[in-house]
This record gives structure tokens, sequence and C-alpha cells, in this order.
């Protein structure tokens, strides 16, 4: 029995070391260098449940990122391109999010917070029942769930990102009276699905 029982300390050390390699470390602050594809449903919406809206679009975007490894947080700038209503009109905006992403770069789960400034490209309009807006503020909430083999100098995953605009356009109406008023607003909002894959240096 104490053959045994010194075998089997022995042997403890040689099958606990995998086991804790095995556990996941997380990496020393470092720079996220990425890229985005995939599609976007853009609608305008009012209190009066009112809504405009458009098919799936493509959406692009390129992103840079700082992990910062004491607080498992990175801070991500991005510049995204979205195509809006149809593709013979003038529909591309371009814009620039700020947000906060949890977790490691290689983790599998993250949480999106932050907002951002976008404009329309060129000149032009939609169509005449579309609405459009030249410039525009939103704020952004999303969840990344990593996919594929997550290795050290690199990491992919699948995104769900909802926008919602924080400017819109004002319609006014007059009362019996002749008084002037604030009838409804429109604001945009839309919702992102992208793959995402980012280098870390």
């Amino acid at each position: 029995m104490r053959p045994l029982l010194f075998a089997l300390c022995a042997a403890l050390p040689a099958y606990s070391a995998p086991a804790q390699s095995a556990q996941p470390v997380s990496p020393a602050s470092c720079w996220l260098f990425g890229a985005k594809l995939g599609v976007s449903a853009f609608q305008w919406h009012n209190a009066r449940l009112n809504s405009n809206g458009s098919l799936l679009r493509p959406t692009a975007a390129l992103n840079a990122g700082r992990y910062v490894a004491a607080a498992r947080l990175s801070l991500h700038a991005e510049a995204l391109v979205e195509q809006r209503y149809h593709f013979t009109q003038r529909p591309l905006y371009v814009l620039l999010p700020l947000y906060l992403r949890t977790g490691m770069p290689t983790g599998r789960f993250h949480m999106v917070l932050g907002g951002g400034w976008g404009r329309q490209l060129g000149s032009g309009s939609p169509r005449l029942n579309e609405k459009h807006h030249p410039n525009e503020a939103f704020g952004t909430l999303g969840l990344e769930v990593g996919v594929g083999r997550q290795a050290t100098r690199h990491a992919a995953s699948l995104g769900l990102y909802y926008r919602r605009g924080t400017t819109g356009y004002t319609y006014y109406s007059y009362s019996p009276g002749g008084q002037y008023f604030a009838d409804a607003k429109d604001q945009p909002q839309s919702l992102s699905l992208t793959l995402n894959y980012f280098l870390l240096r």
C-alpha cells in the first residue's frame, strides 16, 4: 500500500501540470488591430411606433484598440462604413464608434458599450419617401462571442450590435388654434451582425 501511495504522490505533479497550463491566462497589455464584415438593418423609429426601414445592407469596418490587462478591458476606435436604403441612391455612411470591450482579447464572451458620430458620404439624398440625416450621433451596445480556435496572436468573434441615434428629425404641426408645436421625432436605429478578426501586438 505504501509503495502505491508514494507512486500516486509522485505522479500527482505530472497530472496537475497540464491541468494548470490549460487554465486561461490573462495576456499582457497589448494592441489590437482588426477588421469587421457583416450586414446591418437600419430603421427610423418614433414614439408613435411608425417606422421606415431598409433591408439588410452590407457593413465593413477597420478597428484598433488597446487592451489593459489590469482592468481586463480594451478601448477601441473604429472606422465603419455601411450602406443604407437602395443601391442606386447615395446610401453610404461613415461612422466613428469609440467603445469599451470587456474580457481578454482571446476570451469567449465580450460586452461592448460606447458611442460615436457618423456622417453621410457624398451629396444627395435617398428617395423622397426615405429619411436621411447628414450628421448623426449615436450610442451602441453589443455582444461578441469568440469563434474558432483562439491563439495568442490572433482572435475571431461573431458580434451582434444595437445602435440608436441621439439625433433625428422633429416634425412640427399646427393646432386648431394656430399654435406651432413639435409633433413627433424620428430617431435612427440599427442592428448589425458581423464577423470580427483581430491581430494582437
